[in-house]
Formats: C-alpha cells, structure tokens, sequence
C-alpha cells in the first residue's frame, strides 16, 4: 500500500542539536552583524530545547574536522538524544563554495560525513543515524550578481510535485540543503539599520518559523520564500533582491519542535 506524509519520530526526552559556524572576518572583509545573526538563532532554538553548539573562523581543515568531530561525539556515541541535527553555516562564499579563513570549501564537502556511506562506518554506528533528519543552512553568497524584480501577471495554475517514502533509504536520505539565495547570485545583511542587523535570509527564517510553528519545514521555508520575494524591506533601491532555495531528499515530514512518536495502546 502506498504511504505518504509521514513525520520524522521524537522520542520522549529527545531534543534537537543545532550547530552554528559563523565566520566573522575580523578586520579582513568583515561580514558586520554576523554575530547579531548567532544571537538571534541561539535565542530562538534555545526556545525549543535545543542543544546548541556555536564556533567561528577557522580554516578549511579545522572545519572539516569540527564536522567529524560533532559527527561522531553527537550523531553517533550521543545519537539516541537527539531527534535532529540543524548545521547553519554563515560566511563569504562564490559560485565555487564557502569561503574559510584560508580558501574555499564545497558545499557538498560539508555533508558528506553526515550522509549514511556504508562501507565507512560499521553498521551499528550506521543504524544509530538512519532516518534522523540532517538539515544545512548555508548563509552566503553563491555569485556576483544582483538578483531583481520584474513584473509579472500570477498564474492560476498550482503545480504541485510528489514525493515517496522508501523503506531501504538511499545514501542522500534525509538531507535538507537550505541556501540563502540561488547560484550566482548575492545574499544581504543589514548593518545599519536601528530596528534589526544581520542577513536577509536569518531574520526572515526566524520570523516566519515563530509565526508557523506548527507547521513542517518545507512550508515554512516556502514562506521564507515568499516574504523574501515581495516584502520591501528585503530589497535595496526599490529594486535589488534576494531568493532563497532549498534542495530536500527528506523521506518525511520535518518540525522544527520535533513529534513525540505515539504510544500504541495495547
């Protein structure tokens, strides 16, 4: 029988673990307000009982190894408190991946050690993190262009797209990558301003995920995508803009304060 919208179980005493890498630039192209973007994530999932792990500037092999270690000390000896795994990753970046204190790193570099690779890992520490969701936050530029507004006439037409749930799930399973802006293309920060400072794509995540908190995170990144796209205080010049994307391999539906899994009564 076909089964479709299930959601990703939590388990009594469970939380959710969140990793945030700001890499700030100090005195060197300096991403300003970046930290008012680490207070604002830390605020929030503090509110959901989150386990929060925040660190800053340090070169392409210091990350890679953070993310081996939070790997394997969180999502393997730890695995069974945690229903989720949130990695927000904040920096420069271009069409070739994610600046680092001494180059670049691809994106999909930063996933790999969280993707389910049989022959790496025994089959016990394997099991420990099949079917948790793994969501990547990616706050940086992708390009050098400036994403703008046209006109245009809206559609009645909703195209809607489906999605399976496999019971053997493939390597990539479970996996959200959430990026602030498409490729090629500029992301914003506010640095100036007196009612908020910090990136476009932060600010709105937020305000949108505490205006929905009931709902999953596709939806919620759908209106992320939208009040990026037609609020006015997301654009520079009447003109200039932003437009968030996500890619998601998720097998089920993801919520930020996690579903208690119910109890079968006997």
């Amino acid at each position: 029988m076909f089964q479709f919208l299930h959601t990703y179980d939590k388990l009594a005493g469970q939380r959710g673990l969140l990793l945030v890498i700001n890499f700030k630039f100090a005195g060197q192209n300096e991403r300003t307000a970046s930290e008012e973007d680490v207070r604002k994530l830390h605020t929030f999932f503090s509110e959901l009982d989150y386990d929060i792990v925040c660190q800053s500037d340090m070169t392409t092999n210091e990350l890679k190894r953070s993310l081996e270690k939070i790997r394997y000390e969180y999502l393997t000896r730890q695995s069974h408190k945690y229903h989720c795994f949130i990695c927000v990753i904040m920096s420069h970046g271009s069409e070739l991946g994610i600046a680092t204190q001494d180059g670049t790193i691809k994106v999909d570099d930063l996933v790999r050690p969280f993707k389910m690779i049989m022959h790496s890992v025994s089959l016990v520490r394997i099991q420990q993190r099949i079917g948790k969701p793994k969501i990547f936050i990616i706050q940086a530029c992708r390009g050098g262009r400036s994403q703008v507004k046209e006109q245009y006439i809206e559609p009645n037409i909703i195209n809607e797209a489906d999605s399976t749930v496999c019971a053997r799930l493939p390597t990539d399973a479970d996996i959200i990558k959430i990026f602030a802006t498409t490729p090629g293309y500029y992301s914003y920060r506010k640095v100036d301003s007196t009612s908020w400072r910090g990136a476009w794509f932060i600010q709105a995540f937020i305000a949108v995920a505490r205006e929905l908190p009931k709902s999953h995170i596709q939806e919620i990144l759908t209106a992320v995508t939208h009040e990026l796209a037609i609020n006015p205080e997301y654009e520079i010049d009447g003109e200039k803009c932003q437009l968030p994307m996500f890619e998601a391999a998720l097998s089920k539906l993801f919520y930020l304060k996690g579903k208690l899994r119910k109890k079968i009564k006997n």
